[in-house]
């Protein structure tokens, strides 16, 4: 049995701090586990990565842009392979790693952009080779980038482009763990279809995400650093299966629907400056506990359907 096949249970739950006011839900979130290598943090221009390779896994695809490619290096880890990226190239790299291991991958961007590209592109180098026309090798669809657990981004660094969401398809099947050690630097930033996705944490959060944030992160547990988060996106956990807690302490208003759908572990949710909440927002949260809101909040007739364990219901 390698490392991969060790199942990482969700733990288990508790029922104290049934109550509107919120005291009381113990936490039972994940944590590293105990077999992980440790986990540096970046430099502010630099991305690191733990990996759980076998042999033959293919680590990702790597660009490093900037507006004028600016370059950088990568490091794939103790079985030999550095590649220098020259300023001004616009490939991309890739590595096969040839012994089964733990490996922490280090990516230091003179530039602002590192992208990870799930498709190849008309040219991509493996460390060491040329191979011409390169499609696929690195495509979570066919299982063949599986290796990445665990991604920490320095402060300075964009991941993929722009306003593009941050795709679970491009980073493999078995991505655990996110940190953000500054803000996260993609305009309205999405999180999307991580589905072994357990935790997120952002150093600064932003004030707003994009529509459909974190959508079918099926095993997303926690989003840590959400402090500054004013609106509270459409669908904003939409497919969020096993999300349990969320703490939104600057949260003023939201576009709906952000609970609705699947939130069937969600036990506690704390907005105490939240004004207003979306017709049947909470229905369906079957696990929810604790719910903080604004004085006054306008409930627009939500009825908590299917919400058994919150008691006494909001009037």
């Amino acid at each position: 049995m390698n490392a991969r096949d060790i199942a990482y249970g969700y733990g288990i739950g508790y029922n104290d701090g049934i109550s509107m006011g919120g005291g009381g839900v113990k936490s039972d979130e994940w944590t590293f586990p105990s077999h992980w290598l440790e986990i540096p943090d970046p430099e502010p221009n630099q991305v690191i990565m733990y990996v759980e390779a076998d042999a033959g896994d293919v680590a990702p695809i790597i660009g490093l842009y900037g507006a004028n490619y600016d370059g950088g290096t990568i490091n794939y880890g103790d079985d030999g392979y550095t590649y220098d990226y020259p300023a001004g190239y616009g490939y991309n790299v890739y590595h096969v790693y040839q012994t089964a291991g733990q490996y922490i991958i280090t990516i230091t961007a003179a530039g602002n952009e590192v992208y990870l590209n799930a498709n190849g592109a008309n040219a991509a180098f493996m460390v060491g080779h040329i191979i011409d026309s390169y499609s696929g090798g690195y495509n979570s669809t066919d299982g063949s980038c599986k290796c990445i657990r665990a991604i920490k981004v320095g402060r300075d660094i964009q991941l993929d482009t722009g306003t593009v969401p941050i795709a679970g398809s491009r980073y493999g099947a078995n991505l655990v763990y996110l940190e953000f050690m500054g803000t996260v630097k993609n305009a309205e930033p999405k999180f999307q279809s991580f589905r072994t996705l357990k935790k997120v944490k952002i150093g600064i959060s932003p004030e707003s995400f994009g529509e459909s944030a974190f959508q079918n992160c099926f095993a997303l547990e926690k989003v840590d650093g959400l402090q500054n988060l004013k609106i509270i996106a459409k669908s904003m956990f939409s497919g969020c299966y096993a999300l349990r807690s969320v703490d939104l302490p600057s949260a003023e208003s939201e576009d709906g629907a952000a609970f609705k759908t699947n939130c069937y572990s969600l036990k506690s949710v704390n907005a105490p400056k939240l004004t207003a909440i979306a017709a049947d927002e909470f229905s369906n949260c079957y696990s929810l506990q604790s719910l903080v809101l604004a004085d006054g909040c306008n409930l627009n007739g939500n009825k908590f359907e299917n919400c058994p364990q919150l008691y006494p219901k909001p009037q």
